[in-house]
């Protein structure tokens, strides 16, 4: 058995939280990108918490969650101590999350990349103290932005290395995650090229497919980089609603524990625009399930310990007694 190579056995502690997680010792991550709320105007309970205690109570056991580089800049201090109130309510849930630390450069409100390095130090040195916080992500799909694809690699190797100065050696930063239409994990021409320029700065792949997926569509990135762990933590976001729904929720979980694939994540917790359809329906704050995309992702949630897959038969789930790094 392999040893694993993103978590360590000790950590620093940082409060008492009665059921916060390890350090994954073995989870598979199925959960869902929550609606970016506002680091400055502050309402927990109703932005943050009512969506955590959602997405937990349909089976989720991960959450990802943004960050913004505009309200760090405003005041870091007030905005570090508010990461932590939310990181430390996930913990006390039991599930595990991941951050997008900002949306995309051409959305930063006039922060410079030298601002938002400055910001992600101080909050990935803060989140990576704790052990249900799996990784962490500082630029959301650089090459969609208004950065030439030479910025895009200055860029992300510089907030690469500055992240990885101040975090434990085990914790994983991924700088560039993939989006494009299509295949998003096609691995010629200029989709080999993107990837290729920025794999160095990425300890992990993170892809957002908005499609139907299956494992093998990953064999060239996988002989290209063997051993590289897979995220999916943005799914299923296309034009909804849609008959397609189920099928394209049940493919992203599906290849989840295959072909290094260890999480996904469905965007969204709740509507973001009419051709956006959330995991819930929001009215007056009570947050409802929407049966069509709450039934295909409870459909498709592994049972623990393992479980065959329903469409690779012989190839079991994981279970949480196996760690992420482990093959």
């Amino acid at each position: 058995m392999k040893t694993a190579t993103w978590w360590p056995p000790t950590f620093h502690k940082c409060r008492d939280m009665a059921n916060i997680p390890p350090r994954p010792l073995g989870a598979n991550f199925y959960g869902v990108f929550l609606h970016p709320s506002s680091w400055g105007t502050w309402d927990f309970d109703a932005d943050w918490k009512a969506q955590i205690d959602a997405c937990k109570s349909v089976g989720a056991n991960f959450v990802v969650f943004w960050g913004s580089v505009f309200d760090a800049q405003a005041d870091l201090p007030l905005y570090l101590s508010r990461r932590r109130q939310l990181v430390e309510y996930i913990g006390s849930q039991g599930m595990y999350c991941l951050t997008y630390a900002s949306y995309g450069p051409n959305d930063w409100g006039g922060i410079t990349i030298s601002q938002a390095i400055t910001i992600w130090e101080s909050d990935a040195a803060l989140l990576s103290k704790y052990p249900h916080v799996v990784g962490y992500v500082p630029i959301d799909e650089p090459f969609l932005s208004a950065w030439s694809d030479a910025t895009v690699v200055t860029n992300c190797a510089n907030a690469y290395a500055a992240i990885r100065a101040v975090v434990p050696a085990n914790f994983p930063v991924c700088a560039a995650p993939i989006g494009r239409a299509g295949d998003v994990f096609a691995y010629t021409g200029s989709a080999k090229t993107e990837l290729d320029s920025v794999a160095a700065y990425c300890d992990f792949f993170a892809y957002h497919p908005f499609a139907t997926v299956s494992g093998s569509q990953l064999d060239a990135v996988r002989a290209a980089y063997s051993g590289k762990q897979i995220m999916l933590p943005s799914t299923v976001a296309i034009d909804y609603p849609n008959a397609a729904i189920a099928t394209v929720l049940a493919s992203c979980m599906d290849i989840v524990g295959t072909n290094d694939v260890r999480g996904m994540g469905y965007w969204l917790a709740y509507d973001f625009n009419a051709n956006t359809w959330g995991m819930f329906t929001v009215s007056s704050g009570v947050f409802s399930e929407r049966a069509s995309t709450t039934a295909a992702f409870r459909d498709n949630l592994p049972t623990f310990p393992a479980r065959q897959h329903r469409r690779y038969p012989g190839k079991p789930r994981l279970s949480h007694l196996q760690s992420w790094g482990y093959k």
